[in-house]
């Protein structure tokens, strides 16, 4: 997951860089994310603006 977050050849970086600069220049946004593998009929939970 680290690897993910800091590789700057994929577009999470590129992403992140755009949101912090445009959207939230002032950190007040924060993100908590929680990601499972579910079966059918079950259902992913993100929270944001917490």
């Amino acid at each position: 997951m680290k690897r993910f977050a800091h590789n700057t050849d994929d577009l999470h970086v590129p992403a992140w860089k755009w949101y912090n600069e445009k959207v939230d220049a002032g950190g007040g946004v924060g993100f908590w994310a929680e990601l499972y593998v579910v079966t059918d009929g079950n259902y992913e939970t993100f929270y944001r603006n917490m």
